[in-house]
Parts: C-alpha cells; structure tokens; sequence
C-alpha cells in the first residue's frame, strides 16, 4: 500500500500550520478558564480577609435584658404591671388584657413560652412608642401579632381617626421547673 504523498510545500505549510492551528485552540480553551481562576483567586482572598476580620471581632456585649422569668405565683401579676406602667409611659391607654392567655405548647426545653394579648389605645405614634418600649424592655418580649383597629374615634367627621386601638399578641418566656425526681436509697 502506498502512502499519502504531499508536496514539500504543503508539508512545510502543515508543519507551520498545525503547531499554531494547536496553539489557538489551546488558548481559545485555556485562557477564559484562567481568566475564571483569577476572579475566583480575588474572590477567595476577599472572602478570607472577612473571615480574618469576622473572627477578630469582639463579641458583643450581653444584653441587660432578661431572656426568662421563674414561673413564681406573682410573675403574671408583674407581667401586667410592667405592660401598664410601658403602655402609660408611652401615653397609650391600657384597655385590658386576653382574660384566657394563649398558651403556646412546650416543647421540652428549659424555657417554655406563653402568649398574652394586650389591648392598647392611643394615636400611632404612641402605639409605636408602646413597642418601641416593649422591644427595650427589661425582659425578653416578642410581639407575634399586631393587629390595629383605625376606626377609631375621630374630633371631626370625615377626619382621620384620633385615636386608634392596637391589639398585640406578646410572647413572653418563663423557666420550666424540672420535675423533681425521688431516688430510693438501698440499704
């Protein structure tokens, strides 16, 4: 069998031509691949220079507040004291308190929740200076719902209400007593 035969140019044509034929396919390939390496290189570094500054961050200072109260005989009546006098520092009148609080269901940890509902009235910038006071309370109180009534009583017909009502659902955290347990001594 006989092989193909080229012409001495065509050879030194292909000799020349297939090395850098090679050469661009190669880079048309490889270089938006190093492009890609560099960018994420940059973004590495940046992303560790924010972890170096994260772990070097002091942490902040705890909280006065406190996260639980002790489930004492006395703790629902303080309760709705401290919502009065934060509901009266904030010029909202109190209206009244759910008489049958929302109980939430323990979930077996050390603190269980226990959910209120607060009537208030007052204009809207006293209702927002009542949550206001509630989020910097001196315990832990999350508000789970807000519902506002606008129909409110008004100086003059066809203004905007006066006075407006605020029912807010407060959740609040109190320490669950373990159960005490009585071990039999052997004799």
């Amino acid at each position: 069998m006989r092989g193909i035969t080229l012409s001495p140019d065509l050879q030194q044509l292909m000799a020349v031509g297939v090395p850098i034929a090679a050469l661009l396919i190669s880079l048309g390939v490889v270089y938006p691949g190093y492009k890609r390496y560099v960018e994420m290189s940059a973004k590495v570094e940046k992303q560790r220079q924010e972890l170096h500054k994260l772990k070097n961050t002091p942490l902040p200072p705890v909280g006065r507040a406190l996260p639980a109260a002790d489930p004492e005989p006395g703790e629902s009546a303080r309760f709705l004291g401290h919502l009065v006098s934060l509901a009266t520092s904030a010029d909202c009148r109190f209206v009244g308190l759910d008489s049958a609080p929302v109980r939430v269901a323990h979930s077996g940890g050390l603190i269980r929740a226990v959910r209120t509902r607060v009537e208030i009235e007052g204009r809207y910038p006293q209702i927002r200076q009542f949550l206001a006071e509630l989020a910097s309370a001196s315990r832990v109180y999350v508000v789970t719902s807000l519902d506002i009534d606008s129909r409110g009583r008004t100086n003059q017909p066809g203004q905007a209400p006066s006075t407006v009502r605020a029912i807010v659902e407060i959740e609040r955290y109190l320490v669950v007593k373990p159960e005490s347990t009585t071990v039999a001594a052997s004799r």
